[in-house]
């Protein structure tokens, strides 16, 4: 596969990583609530190695994949909380279990509580 990207030219190496990446982001947003999706499952939905998923997700975004799903997960909330919904709604739709656990990956990633963001 790589040889025959490489005779292909650059847009072909493009267009296989963006065909990846909007399947990744597919099964992202498509099992965003499911509390019991990790890597593994998003492998399995994927059809793809741990190695491989873990291999293209950081040359594409320079994260691992665990960061990538929460950085979707966060960004999604940030919709949720401006539509209105609680803190810990938002939380158990986003698939975290622990409205504490998804309180501090939010102030984590954008500085202020989610329950202060909201206000």
């Amino acid at each position: 596969m790589i040889n025959k990207i490489a005779m292909q030219g650059p847009t072909a190496a493009i267009h296989i990583a963006s065909s990846f990446e909007k399947k990744l982001m597919s099964v992202i947003y498509e099992n965003l609530s499911d509390k019991n999706m990790d890597v593994q499952e998003v492998c399995n939905k994927m059809e793809i190695s741990r190695a491989n998923l873990h291999r293209k997700v950081k040359i594409i975004y320079g994260k691992s994949i665990t960061h990538v799903i929460n950085e979707v997960k966060l960004d999604r909330s940030i919709d949720l909380l401006k539509e209105g919904h609680k803190v810990s709604e938002v939380a158990n739709y986003i698939g975290y279990r622990d409205p504490k656990y998804f309180s501090k990956l939010f102030s984590k990633r954008y500085g202020v509580k989610p329950s202060v963001y909201c206000r």
